[in-house]
């Protein structure tokens, strides 16, 4: 096959795509007017970076002393404590410090043990006792909280029993139930283990196996990119800011990014219905499914509701003034904090950067009056909440005119 003649036009397109790989490389590795991911190509899907690129990474405190508002809000927010090292004193705040439990399907006792610096997790079969040392507890503690220790060869052992704060009892762990789980927990292959941390931490790289203790959780350099060159440029007085601005990106992008964890369709298998039904579970591929998505022009995206530095607001009615600022038959009407506009002034990021124009500050395109209540009930009516798992239920982020089924089993 090596010996196999090409012919020169074959040759000359081999050659032109090499060499735009390498420029993609390059660009990638060294950055452009933005920062390495902000250009208009699709971002990376979720995963390590190569090694070369740690030392572009600096973490949140080196953000902190010139954007203290915005730090000072993400620093409680979720996202900051999705991932916590299982060491007296770091534990997340609802997790008990030890406990012993009994899975009522099984009968098997478990127990969680402080043991010297560290815990370990254990469980009493008939056929005897086995424990390891826990190393990780993901999950901020909003809805559950797994543990995790380390097994053989890299990999992540995944501890069958997980802790739900808001009913204050352990349960079987998602996806562990059945005869044929291991009683201790499931073991994840390496490049699951590690995608388990690429989206619980702000990076990891190619040959790590879990992250520096200064990278977990999700932190600012996770969406905005890697901070080093943009406080370069900034002690040099280097106009060009270096560094990702996803406030400036069309909704389709935001979305993209957001979907590299909470998952957009292309994160998931095309073949596994029931996935993508789950438009409650996975944001962005509800919100990319909706006609208001599709009738944005770009413009409706994760932050036109949310703000990406804190936690997701809880009052109806911030949600529903976002919804009439499009749906009250009025043109340019603007809700609370910018509508289909993202909030530029909040939690002290300072004035907007007039340099540049910003996609999502178009006036909205207004759209149907809703006939059946055209000032409140949006979310309630369009947005129902469904069951992701027995007893915990998320927003239906594809919104659509729900039937009488639709709320229970929606079709893709």
């Amino acid at each position: 096959m090596l010996d196999r003649q090409v012919s020169p036009r074959t040759g000359l397109a081999v050659l032109v795509v090499s060499l735009l790989g390498l420029a993609g490389l390059v660009a990638f590795l060294l950055g452009g007017e933005g920062g390495p991911w902000d250009r208009a190509v699709p971002l990376p899907s979720p995963g390590t970076v190569p090694d070369a690129l740690r030392a572009e990474f600096v973490g949140d405190q080196a953000c902190a002393p010139c954007h203290p508002g915005i730090a000072r809000a993400h620093r409680h927010s979720r996202h900051a404590v999705t991932l916590h090292p299982m060491l007296p004193g770091h534990l997340p705040a609802s997790l008990p410090d030890h406990d012993h439990f009994i899975d009522p399907t099984t009968g098997f006792e478990y127990a969680l043990e402080r043991h010297q610096e560290g815990y370990l997790f254990r469980v009493v079969t008939p056929d005897g006792s086995r424990a390891q040392a826990t190393e990780f507890a993901f999950g901020s503690g909003k809805t559950g909280i797994t543990l995790v220790g380390r097994a053989e060869g890299g990999t992540l052992r995944e501890f069958r029993m997980s802790y739900f704060p808001f009913r204050h009892r352990w349960e079987v762990t998602p996806g562990q139930r059945g005869s044929a789980v291991d009683p201790l927990g499931h073991v994840h292959d390496p490049a699951m283990s590690q995608r388990c941390f690429t989206c619980h931490s702000t990076v990891m790289t190619a040959s790590q196996v879990a992250p520096e203790p200064r990278f977990i959780g999700v932190g600012c350099e996770a969406c905005h990119g890697p901070g080093r060159r943009h406080i370069e440029a900034l002690q040099h007085g280097d106009p060009t800011p270096h560094i990702d601005n996803p406030g400036r990106w069309d909704g389709k992008r935001v979305n993209a990014l957001c979907g590299r964890c909470h998952r957009s369709q292309q994160e998931l298998d095309p073949l596994d219905t029931f996935s993508l039904a789950q438009t409650q579970r996975f944001q962005p591929l509800g919100l990319a499914r909706s006609a208001c998505f599709r009738a944005s022009a770009g413009r409706l995206s994760c932050v036109t509701c949310h703000d990406a530095h804190e936690d997701a607001r809880t009052d109806a009615a911030h949600y529903e003034a976002v919804c009439l600022s499009c749906h009250s038959g009025k043109t340019g009407v603007q809700a609370p904090g910018g509508a289909l506009g993202v909030r530029r002034q909040a939690l002290g990021a300072g004035p907007p950067d007039a340099r540049r124009p910003t996609p999502n500050a178009q006036p909205p395109t207004p759209g149907r009056v809703c006939p059946v209540n055209p000032r409140s009930g949006c979310i309630t009516c369009h947005m129902p909440n469904r069951e992701v798992v027995r007893g915990i239920s998320m927003a239906d982020h594809w919104i659509h005119v729900v039937r009488s089924s639709s709320a229970k089993d929606p079709q893709p």
